[in-house]
């Protein structure tokens, strides 16, 4: 996992549904953090100690992380909080798609791609009795 280029999370909607993907949040655990700041299975590394050390020696490439769905919709303040890295969550589990972006370790300045309509009803639409 040291190696991964691409971490791809299709279906995101399902994934934050209370109990499912037990098994994602487990790969989720396995990758290697992007900040260095904690290890694999989430404990807390002080800084400049040897665990720390070892893991920045590591050749590692970057991982762009790919968050897709298209039916979610995200809270108005989701990019506010994902810059001020306050998307902490008191729930250890996937439930909410601030929960999965901070398990996935998406920075800061992470480019947000949302395609969604401000109006969900078509232009043309007609109604018609059958």
């Amino acid at each position: 996992l040291e190696s991964l280029s691409f971490f791809v999370l299709d279906e995101a909607d399902r994934m934050i549904e209370n109990g499912h993907f037990q098994e994602l949040q487990s790969i989720i655990d396995m990758l290697p953090k992007v900040s260095g700041r904690s290890l694999d299975n989430g404990a807390e590394i002080a800084e400049g100690s040897h665990a720390c050390e070892t893991i920045s020696r590591i050749q590692r490439k970057k991982r762009q992380t790919f968050v897709l769905s298209a039916t979610v919709a995200l809270s108005e303040n989701f990019r506010r909080k994902l810059k001020r890295g306050s998307l902490s969550s008191k729930s250890d589990t996937l439930n909410s798609m601030e929960t999965l972006v901070e398990r996935t370790g998406m920075r800061a300045d992470a480019a947000i791609v949302d395609l969604t309509n401000a109006s969900i009803m078509a232009h043309k639409l007609e109604e018609s009795v059958i």
